[in-house]
């Protein structure tokens, strides 16, 4: 008898494991591939665009996402926007880019800044022989800020990185992030 048991149960363990790959060659086919989402909340200090939140759906792996840190229009006039970062994460080291590759679905939230001795950052976009390619956007943190800066989407161009990043000093002029992009 229980010879009988543990023979049915390794044949029930084998039609198990034989019976995977073919639903994973179901996910796989086109028509039936999984597609991932990415939502950026604006939380409680502010609106993107005039909404609570924003969603990019029918994402697959690999594709680039970037928002536009300049669509968020901030409710209260104490705080700045400091760039976003993963939900559930609170502390100044846990900002992400605006700009990445979609590895999965993902939830992002603004995150915001107290304001205090606040300075000017430009970005700019150019070509490699350092024509404008879009106006320039001007952003406000604080001294000491470590913002990370999105690309802008340029038709026909492509960034040399997705984002970029640098200490903000007292001095404008050393507060400029230029994009390079090629043909």
């Amino acid at each position: 008898m229980f010879k009988w048991k543990k023979m049915l149960i390794s044949l029930l363990s084998v039609s198990v494991i034989a019976a995977a790959p073919a639903t994973t060659a179901l996910a796989t086919q086109p028509g039936n591939a999984y597609t991932y989402k990415v939502t950026l909340s604006a939380g409680n200090k502010g609106s993107i665009s005039g909404q609570e939140k924003i969603e990019v759906q029918d994402l697959n792996a690999g594709d680039d996402v970037s928002f536009d840190l300049s669509q968020i229009q901030v409710t209260d006039e104490k705080y700045y926007v400091k760039g976003i970062r993963l939900s559930g994460r609170d502390n100044a080291e846990a900002l992400a880019a605006p700009a990445f590759n979609v590895d999965g679905d993902a939830d992002y939230v603004v995150a915001y800044g107290i304001k205090g001795n606040q300075v000017a950052y430009t970005v700019q976009y150019q070509d490699e022989d350092g024509n404008t390619l879009a106006e320039s956007q001007t952003f406000y943190g604080n001294v000491g800020d470590k913002p990370v800066v999105a690309y802008r989407y340029i038709e026909n161009f492509v960034p040399q990185a997705l984002a970029l990043t640098k200490t903000l000093s007292e001095n404008e002029a050393d507060n400029v992030f230029t994009f390079t992009y090629a043909p």
